[in-house]
């Protein structure tokens, strides 16, 4: 009788060590998964701003493409007198 309730007092002693180990694991566990979402939310708020200042940049790029395509066929024939003008050339081989 007595070697049962010492048997039993170990199995509650184990059970109680392995209740707290998973608590603590549990408890470790919620705070690192509270860690990645804070972390992925700011990361999700930086790609945007990215992607904003990236539309942004791209509108500028194409607004500045057609205006050279527009200097470009309009002034060719002044922008190859000036360069000739302006550059000297290499002799040919």
């Amino acid at each position: 009788m007595e070697a049962k309730d010492s048997r039993l007092t170990f199995l509650q002693y184990l059970n109680t060590i392995m209740l707290t180990i998973i608590g603590i694991f549990t408890t470790v566990i919620f705070f690192m998964l509270t860690n990645v979402k804070e972390k992925q939310e700011e990361t999700a708020k930086e790609l945007l701003r990215i992607k904003t200042i990236q539309d942004i940049n791209t509108g500028n790029i194409q607004g500045i493409d057609g205006r050279v395509k527009t200097l470009e066929l309009n002034y060719l024939d002044y922008i190859k007198t000036w360069v000739d003008q302006n550059y000297l050339r290499k002799p040919q081989r």
